[in-house]
């Protein structure tokens, strides 16, 4: 029973995780447009951090899905044992993602006035000189510092939250729910 609480508490860390990982980006965002939020509305920000957080909490749930089904799955076979490295690989795929769209995101606010949507991608698609050139004119170090900055953070929080946990294989818990 011991193994099982350590492996909730594992899922509920993964969760806090990514949770810490969309506020990080958010920070990201508002530091490259504090000119625009203005330093006397500090209430605007944590307002920003209010209204995004049951979008964080949506986007959080999806990230988490996966490795829950896929550890579900791998509880049931007896002879896997690569759970952790196959969670590792899909938070470093999922980091690096996450910050480049978030640096996509930070570019595309600057030239539009909008965060990627269906219209930045058509009008890429349309017309993908056009988006090159625009996107020639925007500064391209704050973006590509915050990415790099939100990877490295993400990949070394990631490390200090999961050094101690280790998914057992329950395959027991498998026939225990199969026997009910």
């Amino acid at each position: 029973m011991n193994r099982i609480a350590n492996e909730l508490k594992a899922l509920t860390q993964y969760f806090l995780f990514w949770l810490i990982i969309c506020f990080i980006d958010r920070l990201l965002f508002i530091t490259a447009f504090f000119d625009k939020i203005g330093s006397k509305n500090f209430s605007e920000i944590f307002k920003i951090y209010y209204h995004g957080l049951s979008l964080d909490f949506s986007a959080v749930s999806y990230i988490c899905a996966v490795p829950f089904l896929i550890y579900c799955i791998l509880s049931f076979l007896p002879n896997v044992h690569y759970k952790r490295k196959i969670l590792d690989v899909y938070t470093i795929t999922l980091l690096v993602i996450y910050f480049v769209v978030s640096f996509i995101n930070i570019n595309i606010y600057r030239e539009w006035g909008d965060k990627i949507s269906k219209r930045a991608i058509d009008a890429f698609l349309a017309s993908p000189s056009g988006a090159v050139a625009s996107a020639e004119s925007t500064p391209v170090f704050f973006p590509v510092f915050g990415m790099i900055f939100g990877i490295v953070v993400g990949y070394f929080l990631y490390r200090w939250m999961f050094k101690k946990v280790h998914f057992y294989n329950i395959s027991c818990l498998g026939r225990m729910l199969l026997n009910y």
